[in-house]
C-alpha cells in the first residue's frame, strides 16, 4: 500500500513520543511555524500551537523531554492534554553541551556519548545519578583518521621548521578546521534496547550489550561492509527492534538486525526516493519526502512497515 500523507501542510520536522506525534511545520496564513500534536495511531490533530519564534527543528532527549530548537536557542516543551507550554530558553551552545551528550537513560543510569577532542573518535560513559559512580564503557577510534592525524602532525612540524605559517594563530586555525571538518567521529550510535543499552560499533564490526555498566554480550555484524550501507540504524522504541538503512539509487531499504546473530532480515522498501528522517514506531514507518511537483515542499508520510 502506498504511504499516506500524515499532515497536509509543509513539514520542517517531527518527533514521536508515547502515543503522540509532534509535527513542526507551516500553516497557511502564518509567518511563524506551527507545532501540531497528533494522535499517533490515527493522525488526528489534538493541538495546534502557533510558535512566537522561528523554530527550525525538534529534539527528543534521553529522558523523553521534547525541545524546540531555533538557530540560537532551545526551548523545552511541556505538553499536557489541552495545551503546550515552553520552559525558559537556553542557548544552543549550552544545550549541545548539557543535553545532547546523553544518549540513553534507564532509571538513575545515564549513558553519555562524547567525541574526543582529537577528532575521529568517541567515548561512551556510564553514570549513576544517585551514587555518582561513573565508568568508561567503550572508546572507538577510526584507524584511518588516526593515520591522517599522524601524517598531519609530521606535516605541521615541517611547516613550523620552515616557518611557512605566518602566525601561530594561522596554524591553530588550520588544525581546528581539520578537527571539525576532516576528523569526524565514527558512526557508532548507542541505543536503549529494553533493559540493556547497545553500542553499534560499525568500525570493528560488532554490537556490544550492557546492563548498567556491565558488558553482557557481543555479537558480530557484517552489514557495514556492504556497498549500499546507508550509515544509519533506526530503532523502533515500542517493539524494541533495530533496522539498518541501505540505499540503492536514492531508494531507502530497511532491514531488521537480529540481536542474536547480527544478521539482517528481509528488506522493506521506502516507496519514495530520497526520503529523509526515517523513523519506525510501533511497526509503522514515518519519513519526510520533498515533493518537487508541489514547489519542493516537504511532507510527512507514514505506512505500516509490512506494507512497504
Amino acid at each position: 500500500m502506498k504511504p499516506e500523507k500524515v499532515s497536509s501542510g509543509s513539514v520542517l520536522d517531527y518527533e514521536l513520543l508515547g502515543d503522540k506525534m509532534f509535527v513542526l511545520g507551516w500553516q497557511a496564513g502564518t509567518k511563524m511555524p506551527v507545532l501540531k500534536v497528533l494522535q499517533e495511531s490515527s493522525d488526528s490533530v489534538l493541538i495546534a500551537f502557533k510558535l512566537p519564534f522561528h523554530a527550525q527543528s525538534l529534539y527528543r532527549d534521553c529522558v523523553d523531554n521534547l525541545h524546540v530548537l531555533t538557530e540560537t536557542d532551545a526551548y523545552q516543551l511541556q505538553p499536557d492534554s489541552l495545551s503546550l507550554g515552553l520552559f525558559p530558553l537556553q542557548s544552543i551552545n549550552a544545550f549541545s553541551t548539557l543535553i545532547k551528550p546523553c544518549a540513553a537513560a534507564n532509571g538513575n543510569d545515564f549513558y553519555l556519548e562524547r567525541p574526543l577532542v582529537s577528532g575521529g573518535s568517541k567515548a561512551f560513559f556510564y553514570v549513576n545519578k544517585v551514587t555518582n559512580r561513573s565508568k568508561l564503557l567503550s572508546q572507538i577510534q577510526d584507524p584511518v583518521i588516526t593515520a591522517m592525524q599522524q601524517d598531519e602532525a609530521r606535516y605541521r612540524k615541517r611547516r613550523a621548521v620552515a616557518e611557512l605559517d605566518r602566525t601561530a594563530q594561522s596554524a591553530a586555525r588550520k588544525q581546528e578546521f581539520a578537527r571539525k571538518v576532516l576528523y569526524q567521529p565514527p558512526y557508532a550510535p548507542l541505543f536503549k534496547i529494553g533493559k540493556e543499552v547497545a553500542i553499534f560499533n560499525h568500525l570493528q564490526g560488532n554490537i556490544s550489550f550492557y546492563q548498567r555498566d556491565t558488558l553482557t554480550r557481543t555479537i558480530p555484524i557484517t552489514y557495514p561492509q556492504r556497498k549500499d550501507w546507508g550509515q544509519e540504524v533506526i530503532i523502533d522504541p515500542v517493539l524494541q527492534r533495530a533496522y539498518g538503512r541501505f540505499d540503492k539509487n536514492g531508494i531507502a531499504l530497511l532491514e531488521e538486525i537480529d540481536f542474536t546473530t547480527g544478521s539482517t532480515g528481509p528488506a522493506y522498501k521506502i516507496a519514495f526516493s530520497f526520503a529523509r528522517k526515517i523513523r519506525v514506531y510501533n511497526g509503522r514507518v514515518y519519513f519526510i519526502y520533498r515533493d518537487v511537483s508541489r514547489q519542493g515542499r516537504d511532507f510527512l508520510y507514514a505506512a505500516r512497515l509490512e506494507e512497504l
